[in-house]
């Protein structure tokens, strides 16, 4: 996923100001849907917008540039694929509409695999169903993500 530049990020945001849907700028751009909705909710947040919800952990997204895009999960159900519905939606053709899902259940987190076609990994093994912890490398398609609980050391922190 590219890193976009400040300037395009704000037109994105006004464009969906201006229309009410992050879908119109995707048709037509290439960031997706949920890359244009964090742009939004991180520009409410930064303009002491409406309240949002506590983050209860995040994925660092890493495509096949490399670039990381950060998901905060909020919900108790995250829904991941590539119809434009799912929390968070990844382009990759080797992901299903329909891959995956992020339970959230006090401090436990559970990654379901939801009948994929090319199945769902952490840590290089093959999962239907399994409990993350922090850290945890996820692979959908060709897609990694990186799973990190609130509190955990932010992504800012890259020191280990």
């Amino acid at each position: 996923m590219p890193d976009y530049p400040y300037e395009f990020r704000r037109q994105m945001v006004e464009q969906v100001r201006a229309r009410r849907s992050p879908e119109e700028p995707t048709r037509k751009l290439e960031p997706s849907t949920q890359t244009i909705r964090n742009w939004v909710r991180q520009d409410e947040i930064d303009q002491g917008g409406r309240a949002t919800p506590p983050v209860k952990a995040h994925l660092i997204i890493a495509e096949r540039t490399g670039a990381g895009s950060q998901v905060p999960i909020t919900t108790q159900v995250v829904t991941i694929g590539r119809h434009p519905g799912c929390g968070v939606v990844l382009s990759d053709v080797a992901v299903s509409r329909h891959h995956a899902a992020l339970h959230c259940n006090d401090d436990t987190f559970t990654l379901v695999d939801v009948s994929s076609a090319n199945g769902t990994h952490i840590n290089d093994r093959t999962i239907r169903v399994a409990d993350l912890n922090d850290g945890d490398q996820i692979r959908i398609g060709a897609v990694q993500l990186t799973f990190h609980t609130a509190g955990a050391n932010d992504s800012s922190d890259e020191e280990t």
